[in-house]
């Protein structure tokens, strides 16, 4: 069972993944939506800040989490490859929130923007050092020939990058055919 603190912050993780903005999210309407009295939350944070801190933070957790959610070396390349793709394109659902977040509350943030920034470097380094990893496994299999780390890891910016935008050409297409068609694409090219 969840604390009240936990309940608090749960609420304005998904108001701020709904993109209701730091002006919008009234602490008065907050107790409500969590079925407390609005002194509550002040017992667990210091300001509206605060909390708001903590709430953006528990979403970075999250994606944090989400980019490395299976061990690579229970799959095969192909396998690891499509999980580790399909992770990337799911992340997708926070792209609108971390825009808006950012264009819509820079104000509350700048104390905290470096803390921001060296999260989402830590999210990108995880998924290159995980391509990396799945890329030694294709070469290991096989499947791809071997190329210097310093071209494997250009091909994973390059795959990265290129995933995220052409994520958005079709979003009705399967998540999967998407990343069996960069699969195979890859296997071409890097053979």
């Amino acid at each position: 069972m969840s604390s009240t603190k936990d309940k608090i912050i749960d609420t304005v993780t998904q108001m701020l993944s709904n993109n209701i903005g730091f002006d919008e999210i009234s602490m008065s309407s907050l107790a409500v939506e969590v079925g407390i009295g609005k002194s509550t939350i002040y017992d667990y944070f210091t300001s509206k800040i605060d909390l708001f801190m903590t709430a953006v933070k528990k979403l970075a957790d999250k994606i944090f989490c989400a980019t490395k959610d299976f061990d690579i070396e229970e799959y095969t390349f192909k396998e690891a490859f499509i999980k580790q793709l399909i992770t990337l394109y799911e992340l997708k659902k926070y792209k609108n929130f971390g825009f808006n977040f950012f264009q819509n509350n820079k104000e509350y943030i700048i104390e905290d923007n470096d803390e921001f920034k060296e999260c989402i470097d830590n999210i990108k380094s995880i998924f290159i050092e995980r391509f990396i990893k799945i890329f030694s496994k294709g070469m290991s299999e096989g499947i791809i020939k071997e190329v210097k780390d310093e071209e494997t890891s250009l091909i994973v910016n390059i795959l990265i990058q290129g995933s995220v935008i052409c994520s958005d050409i079709d979003e009705e297409m399967d998540n999967r055919i998407k990343a069996e068609y960069i699969y195979n694409g890859i296997v071409k090219m890097m053979n």
